[in-house]
């Protein structure tokens, strides 16, 4: 699972930038799934976020992987610390 949390951080981040960078629509029903989409994916980012709290904070090499990791749970970290200002 370890060394699929980049790709599915990454892919989840795009899927989040992909919907925030679509036009609102006007319709309200429209608005509303767009809305909730956007929730989805960073409730999708929360839960990678979770995982990649278990695991260990080095893999013991250093091939630049810890840092683009680390680059992908930061960026997760601020959207979905968007959502929680949201919510509070």
């Amino acid at each position: 699972m370890a060394e699929k949390l980049p790709s599915m951080l990454s892919a989840a981040l795009e899927a989040y930038d992909r919907i925030l960078s679509t036009p609102m629509p006007e319709e309200p029903k429209a608005q509303g799934a767009q809305l909730a989409a956007a929730k989805t994916a960073l409730s999708h980012l929360e839960n990678l976020l979770n995982l990649a709290d278990g695991l260990p904070d080095d893999d013991g090499d250093d091939d630049g992987n810890d840092t683009a990791l680390d680059g992908l749970i930061s960026a997760a970290r601020e959207a979905v610390g968007s959502l929680d200002t949201e919510r509070g």
